[in-house]
């Protein structure tokens, strides 16, 4: 639990609740508040913004996704490269080419929304952008919660030692999810 006050005394609180989150009285799962009030309207303005940065923030296993791409764009690099590949729209941050059977992973770089290599068809291991609150892990809430937090205290308050405190709070948050969403999905070493 966040809680912000309004300069006009409106009390804020960001309780997470499995994948929603109440803000004074109304509640927010997907980033849509329902009391009308000037704070539910705020979270409705930061939240894409709070969820994508808390999404790019680090390898949530809800949501890395392989991407296979085997055609190249319709038009060539102009310099550099052999080919070019265009990123799907939900991809909000490209991780590492995978690269098969190969010992290195292909050199690549990204410019704008497309990767330029010379390999003819690409595996992209990236962040994809997840709405649907039913798949966000019990860390990734938490972290999401702390984010909008610290992104709203400013505006709500005016009070930047607490918009501080609450910047420190998303970053253990984020620390101690990734410590924990980081222990699945990993094959164990046997000994």
């Amino acid at each position: 639990t966040a809680a912000v006050k309004g300069t006009a005394g409106n009390a804020v609180t960001l309780t997470e609740t499995g994948s929603s989150f109440t803000v004074s009285g109304a509640t927010l799962s997907g980033g849509t508040a329902n009391d009308g009030s000037t704070e539910a309207g705020l979270c409705d303005l930061y939240y894409p913004r709070a969820r994508d940065s808390v999404l790019m923030a680090r390898e949530w296993s809800f949501a890395v996704e392989l991407y296979e791409y085997d055609t190249a764009a319709d038009q060539a690099p102009t310099f550099g490269y052999a080919n070019r590949f265009y990123l799907d729209a939900e991809i909000l941050r490209v991780l590492r080419l995978d690269p098969g059977a190969a010992d290195l992973e292909p050199e690549w770089v990204l410019y704008g929304r497309y990767i330029h290599t010379d390999e003819s068809a690409i595996d992209v291991i990236a962040i994809r952008q997840v709405t649907d609150t039913s798949t966000y892990t019990p860390g990734f809430v938490a972290s999401l919660a702390a984010r909008l937090a610290a992104d709203l205290a400013p505006t709500l308050t005016q009070n930047h030692t607490l918009a501080a405190a609450l910047e420190q709070k998303y970053r253990i948050e984020l620390r101690d999810a990734a410590a924990h969403d980081g222990m699945q999905g990993r094959a164990e070493l046997k000994g």
